[in-house]
């Protein structure tokens, strides 16, 4: 049977659905960082163009880009979006968080429900954690008979 594990560590959180030994699904959570799934109240900033890449930004100056952008409203007004990336770290543009407009009212993203891990703990409770973040790296998975890049 599958079961999350949950390790909160220095300024992120690390969530693993470990299934036979094997990890199966990951997240990390960033400290701070708006949770994807969450839907906040902004004020839509900037329209964008062609109908794409609007800006929308939080009550804490934070903005949101709006890939598919925000038809029908216009610059200034208020707006519920969810957020469906979560910002990357790093000062480049193309790293800050992606939402979509919604109708929704505002709420807290899910959040995960597993077993807590003392941290730092044992290396091997997360399941091969350095080897997923190696995959992620690179861009390969290995797996029997093949390979995914």
């Amino acid at each position: 049977m599958p079961e999350w594990r949950i390790e909160r560590g220095i300024g992120e959180t690390r969530a693993a659905l470990v299934e036979d030994g094997e990890i199966v699904e990951a997240r990390i959570e960033l400290d701070g960082a708006m949770p994807a799934g969450s839907v906040i109240e902004t004020r839509l900033v900037n329209a964008g163009s062609n109908g794409r890449n609007a800006v929308a930004r939080d009550d804490s100056d934070v903005e949101y880009l709006l890939p598919r952008g925000a038809s029908g409203v216009t610059e200034g007004a208020r707006v519920n979006i969810e957020v469906t990336r979560e910002a990357i770290p790093g000062g480049e543009p193309w790293k800050r968080p992606l939402a979509r407009l919604t109708d929704e009212p505002p709420r807290e993203a899910p959040s995960i429900a597993g077993r807590e891990l003392r941290f730092p703990g044992a290396c091997d409770e997360l399941g091969d954690w350095s080897e997923l973040l190696e995959e992620a790296r690179s861009g390969t998975v290995r797996f029997e008979g093949g390979e995914l890049r």
